[in-house]
């Protein structure tokens, strides 16, 4: 008797004798008893019937959070009460322990669309809340935009009772830069629309626009960095003679009122260092001044003095968002524990003869700032996702760290099976879906 339009399902189970009692339900299989089904907001009720017999009804909300929820092909949404269901009975002589499972229901639901715009300095993605953070999320790269990564990023978010407005700066965190000189910079944001249970992809969003700035500097994820210099000394300089740190890195373009330049940060003199969770490289740019010879002063020049620093900064931690789910729902417990556990490499140890600091913590939440204690049991639900951070605390600038190999287990056992794969000899393997024996 489910409708739709109600948002309700509503399953009947029957035909039952008078003497027979509702003792408990499993919904999304999670037990409960009668009392903790009401207090979760589960409606139950008998109903009677002509000949003596009455069923049970339950009715749960489709958007109550043990509703498994799918959106299937077609951009319909399908919504399903967890499937088989046991529900015991009990009356004044046995226990009867009777199985029913509520049928599939298939919502029509369109997956949204964005409408990107722009502005002289920033770019617009507008797009429906409905739905959003339910069935389905935004994710930038492989991070969830919260507001925090939103915040994080330069990001200004804005909400009203039916969209999300996203303003995204010129030299904000995420672009990519697909056409830059001191004359253009193409700029373009994408933002992937995911399932909020499997993290498939629906729907790709793209904004691309063209913007005029005369002085900046772009620091790529890749390590390259490029810089419109503009020329402000009086009296005027040459900026085609303008260089970096190392002389023989000269500008890529120039004009009368600015320079281009264009280098990877392990080139043309770059240096780097450390500062919190931050690795921040440096470089400068200056003028190559012509001289004269003279005679109680070594050299005399008309030029005045120009030098710009360029500094980029990168972040030390990265988060990457990856979801694994077990096949066998049916013996899957309501909650998982579970601890992290770092195995050393001894053999890597004895070859460069000093331990690494390497510390391995479970985050409260996906800002990275609080951590459970070492060794701490962690209760998660099944659909709770789990944030994991593997952080180098050895400052020596020739130690990097690379997660060669990381994988879920049922116990603290390194070679127990089965296994969720994370990453396998340095590679993230995007397909978790299934189970390794």
């Amino acid at each position: 008797d489910t409708v739709p339009e109600e948002r309700l399902f509503n399953v009947a189970f029957g035909h039952f004798l008078p003497d027979v009692s509702l003792v408990a339900i499993t919904v999304g299989n999670v037990p409960f008893s009668l009392r903790e089904a009401q207090h979760h907001s589960f409606k139950i009720y008998e109903t009677p019937f002509s000949n003596g017999t009455k069923a049970f009804i339950l009715e749960v909300s489709f958007d109550d959070p043990y509703v498994l929820k799918e959106v299937g092909y077609g951009r319909s949404l399908q919504q399903q009460s967890g499937g088989d269901g046991a529900v015991p009975l009990q009356n004044m002589v046995q226990l009867l322990l009777t199985n029913h499972s509520s049928s599939i229901i298939k919502v029509s639901m369109k997956v949204p669309e964005a409408v990107g715009s722009c502005d002289e300095e920033n770019l617009y993605l507008t797009l429906p809340t409905f739905g959003l953070h339910q069935y389905w999320d935004l994710y930038l790269g492989n991070k969830l935009l919260t507001r925090h990564l939103a915040l994080t990023n330069g990001y200004l978010a804005a909400t009203n009772s039916t969209h999300l407005i996203l303003q995204i700066p010129l030299f904000a965190g995420g672009l990519i830069y697909e056409e830059v000189s001191f004359q253009k910079i193409k700029a373009r944001f994408d933002v992937a629309l995911r399932k909020v249970r499997t993290m498939e992809t629906l729907q790709m969003f793209s904004i691309s626009c063209s913007f005029n700035s005369s002085a900046f500097i772009i620091c790529h994820p890749d390590g390259t960095i490029m810089v419109s210099a503009q020329m402000k000394t009086v009296p005027a300089i040459d900026m085609s003679k303008t260089k970096l740190r190392d002389s023989s890195c000269k500008p890529r373009e120039y004009n009368e009122a600015h320079a281009f330049f264009k280098f990877h940060v392990t080139t043309c003199g770059t240096s780097v260092r450390f500062e919190g969770d931050h690795i921040i490289y440096e470089n400068e740019i200056s003028y190559e001044k012509e001289t004269l010879p003279g005679q109680s002063i070594p050299t005399i020049t008309r030029d005045p003095d120009y030098r710009l620093t360029v500094l980029c900064y990168y972040q030390a931690k990265e988060s990457l968002v990856l979801g694994a789910f077990s096949s066998d729902p049916v013996t899957s417990p309501p909650f998982g524990s579970g601890m992290m556990s770092p195995r050393s490499n001894t053999a890597v140890y004895r070859r460069i003869r000093q331990t690494l600091n390497a510390v391995s913590r479970v985050s409260k939440d996906e800002s990275f700032m609080v951590f459970y204690g070492p060794g701490t049991t962690i209760l998660k639900q099944p659909m709770e996702p789990v944030f994991l951070e593997v952080e180098l605390k050895d400052e020596s600038p020739n130690v990097e760290l690379h997660l060669e190999n990381c994988w879920v287990t049922g116990s603290p056992d390194f070679n127990n099976t089965p296994r969720w794969n994370i990453t396998v000899d340095g590679q993230v393997v995007l397909n978790v879906n299934e189970l390794i024996s």
